[in-house]
C-alpha cells in the first residue's frame, strides 16, 4: 500500500514472480488480490468479483481461464478497463487471480489503488476519500500485513501511507515499512535514505527494507522478473553508497524472508482469536440444529 507511482506493483511482481500492469499513470483502479499456491501442473483464472453494498461480494459473469502465467497482466489489464469503460476511476469491485504451479509460493498479495492527494481538472473529487476508505479497510484487517510502500525519491513528510499504516496498527506488528525507488535518490540525498533505513528518523516496530524493482525503462525493454532480481543485486553490491547498507535490509529474496517471519508471528498472535472464534460458530450451529428435525438417519427415511 502507498501513494500513486510508488512502486507497488512492480514491489508485488518481484515478490509474487507475477507481471502486474505498471505504468506511470493510475494503474490499479480496484483492489486486485493475487493467490498463489503450490501444485504440480499449472492453472489459473481471473474473475471480477462485484463489491455489495453490505459489504458482501459476489462473484460477477466475467471469468477466464489463464493457459499461463504471462497471461495474468493481459487479464488483469482488461478488466481494469471495463471498469473504465464503465465510468469507474476508482471501484470497490475486485479482480481475483487464482493462479497454481510447480514453482509459486503459498502467498496471498492484495494490490490497492494508490493514496491520492491531487486529481485532474475533470476527475471526480470523490476520489480521494474512495481510496483512503478502502486502503484504510483492507489495512484494518488484523490479520493482514501491511506492506507500507514508500519511494526513496520523495520526502517522508510527503507520504501519507506510513500515517495511515499508524493508525490502522498502532503497535506497528505487522507493518513493514519497504522503500522503493532507491537508485532515483539524488546525489548527495543519500544518508537521509541510509538513515531512515536504519531505522534512526520515523521509528517503525519492524523497520525499514530497500529495494530496487524494474525502472519504467526496464518494463518498456522487456526486462523480466528474473532479470530485474539480478540488476538488484548487481545495484546495491555494487553502489558505492548503497552497498553499506547491512544486507539483511534490502533486496526482494531478503525481503520475502522478513514477510513469511512477520506473517507467521501475526498468524501465532491470531490463533488464540481464530480458535474462539470457531468454537462460538461451532455453537451456535449445534444451537440450530434442532430446528432442522429430526437426522434422517435410515435409507427409508432418506426416501
Amino acid at each position: 500500500m502507498g501513494d500513486t507511482s510508488s512502486g507497488k506493483s512492480s514491489l508485488l511482481s518481484a515478490l509474487s514472480g507475477v507481471s502486474f500492469p505498471s505504468n506511470d499513470q493510475l494503474t490499479t483502479r480496484c483492489p486486485t488480490q493475487l493467490i498463489l499456491a503450490r501444485a504440480d501442473t499449472f492453472r489459473g483464472t481471473v474473475r471480477h468479483v462485484r463489491f455489495q453494498s453490505n459489504g458482501e461480494n459476489d462473484e460477477g459473469e466475467e471469468k477466464q481461464d489463464l493457459n499461463r502465467l504471462e497471461d495474468v497482466p493481459d487479464a488483469i489489464t482488461k478488466l481494469t478497463q471495463k471498469l473504465v469503460d464503465e465510468g469507474q476511476h476508482i471501484s470497490d469491485d475486485q479482480i481475483v487471480i487464482e493462479v497454481c504451479g510447480p514453482e509459486l509460493p503459498n502467498l496471498t498479495l492484495t494490490d490497492l489503488p494508490g493514496l491520492v492527494r491531487t486529481i485532474g481538472d475533470h476527475e471526480d473529487q470523490s476520489i480521494i476519500p474512495r481510496v483512503r476508505q478502502m486502503v484504510d479497510r483492507y489495512m484494518k484487517q488484523e490479520r493482514t500485513v501491511i506492506i507500507a510502500v514508500v519511494p526513496a525519491n520523495v520526502d517522508m513528510h510527503n507520504t501519507e501511507i506510513l500515517q495511515a499504516a499508524q493508525e490502522a496498527d498502532p503497535n506497528g506488528t505487522r507493518t513493514i515499512a519497504v522503500v522503493t525507488k532507491v537508485d532515483l535518490v539524488d546525489a548527495g540525498a543519500e544518508l537521509a535514505v541510509h538513515e531512515l533505513l536504519l531505522n534512526k528518523k520515523k521509528k517503525m516496530h519492524l523497520g525499514y527494507h530497500a529495494v530496487k524493482c524494474r525502472s519504467q525503462r526496464e518494463l518498456t525493454k522487456g526486462t523480466n522478473i528474473e532479470k530485474g532480481l539480478a540488476n538488484e543485486m548487481t545495484f546495491f553490491g555494487q553502489h558505492e553508497y548503497w552497498c553499506r547498507l547491512p544486507t539483511h535490509l534490502w533486496g526482494v529474496s531478503r525481503l520475502t524472508e522478513r514477510l513469511v517471519s512477520i506473517l507467521q508471528d501475526n498468524i501465532r498472535r491470531s490463533l488464540p482469536k481464530v480458535i474462539t472464534e470457531i468454537s462460538s460458530r461451532m455453537a451456535e450451529t449445534q444451537k440450530s440444529l434442532p430446528r432442522l428435525g429430526t437426522p434422517l438417519e435410515t435409507p427409508g427415511s432418506q426416501s
